[in-house]
């Protein structure tokens, strides 16, 4: 079976630090960080009821290989956000094994000891910032032993892109794609191909999209109506056939 792997240079796990008055913005944040599988410590999610407050975020902050601080007016005065960013720069001097990532939701005064550290500005919109803070956390996911391209992975989330969209790109692109799409049994099966082409069934009929499946070593066609989902993967191909998007 076919499984997803989020996979970097070490075992990684992020901390949110953020004022209370941010939670909206943090936690459509979090959300979205979910969808590139980062693990990651989010207080409104990890805190029951009856649980230490304390103690589960010393646990966390324990653990953390990745702070990532979330600039505001009211954040950079909260004391919860300092002692978290203390944690950090304290293990980051002692053996360098936390990265402080910095998201800037609103122009606010930053704190002198992060002054140097660039920044995913969200202040210009929340797609670019999302796209430099997942650059930021290099994140690599993969596809059995295929690699995700990132960046294509989170536009195409961002953006809300037709899976005929992102065919149409990997094709012109020359890069293989990771699709999973209904058989006629009703199950799915997850395929890599090499996109060739759309064709039409019939006058007005059903869309086909013709790819060449890597590992049964044939050329298939996809009923568009049954494609249920597809990934830009970075690996490229070279094409057997006329690529027609």
């Amino acid at each position: 079976m076919a499984r997803d792997i989020m996979s970097t240079r070490k075992e990684r796990f992020g901390f949110l630090s953020y004022s209370s008055t941010d939670k909206e913005f943090v936690e459509n944040l979090a959300i979205d960080l979910t969808k590139y599988k980062f693990p990651m410590f989010f207080d409104r999610w990890e805190i029951k009821v009856g649980d230490s407050i304390v103690g589960k975020i010393d646990s966390a902050l324990g653990k953390m290989t990745d702070l990532i601080i979330i600039l505001s007016t009211n954040s950079v005065n909260s004391n919860w956000v300092k002692k978290e960013l203390s944690s950090a720069v304290m293990k980051k001097l002692k053996d360098n094994s936390v990265r402080i990532l910095l998201v800037l939701k609103e122009k606010c005064e930053i704190p002198s000891i992060i002054i140097d550290i660039k920044y995913a500005d969200f202040t210009n919109g929340y797609e670019n910032g999302i796209l430099g803070l997942v650059c930021g956390l290099d994140l690599t996911i993969m596809k059995d032993e295929f690699t995700v391209d990132i960046l294509a992975y989170v536009k195409a989330i961002l953006y809300h892109e037709s899976i005929t969209r992102i065919i149409q790109h990997t094709g012109q692109k020359r890069r293989l794609m990771w699709i999973e799409a209904r058989e006629e049994d009703g199950s799915v099966e997850p395929r890599v191909v090499e996109p060739y082409s759309f064709r039409h069934r019939g006058k007005g009929g059903t869309v086909l999209f013709f790819a060449w499946d890597i590992r049964k070593n044939a050329i298939r066609g996809f009923r568009m109506d049954r494609i249920k989902n597809v990934t830009e993967l970075e690996q490229t191909f070279t094409p057997r056939f006329p690529v027609e998007f």
